[in-house]
């Protein structure tokens, strides 16, 4: 159970780092990748969709952070999240073609899904 109180807390401080990054400067996030918005719109976009998908999920994570019942639905969630993303990377990998940045990010993902999953079978044993 301390274990996944201390991963729920890291994946908090994450979304937390990586929302606020999105909402407040998009640029330092999509300027590195090729990505630049050339209309207020795309940057409000950016800010809405990331920054405030990534500070809703460190609030969600939050809120099961409060209840040790929930640790397991905070951590099944960030799984699926993380393996949504990992997926659809690799799908653009193949629709868009190969790039080193786009494949170690696609393999961190799926590296962070699998421990996010160990974390979470780790748990349930412990409540057993």
């Amino acid at each position: 159970m301390d274990l996944a109180r201390k991963v729920l807390w890291f994946y908090i401080a994450m979304s937390v780092v990586f929302g606020s990054i999105y909402l407040l400067a998009p640029e330092l996030m999509t300027r590195p990748m090729g990505i630049e918005p050339v209309a207020p719109e795309g940057f409000t976009d950016l800010r809405a969709t990331y920054g405030g998908f990534q500070l809703g999920m460190a609030g969600f994570l939050w809120w099961c952070l409060r209840d040790s019942a929930r640790y397991g639905v905070g951590l099944t969630a960030f799984a699926f999240l993380v393996a949504a993303l990992a997926t659809c990377r690799l799908v653009g990998l193949l629709l868009d073609g190969f790039t080193p940045t786009m494949a170690a990010a696609a393999t961190f993902e799926a590296g962070l899904t699998a421990f996010t999953l160990f974390v979470r079978g780790r748990l349930g044993a412990e409540v057993a």
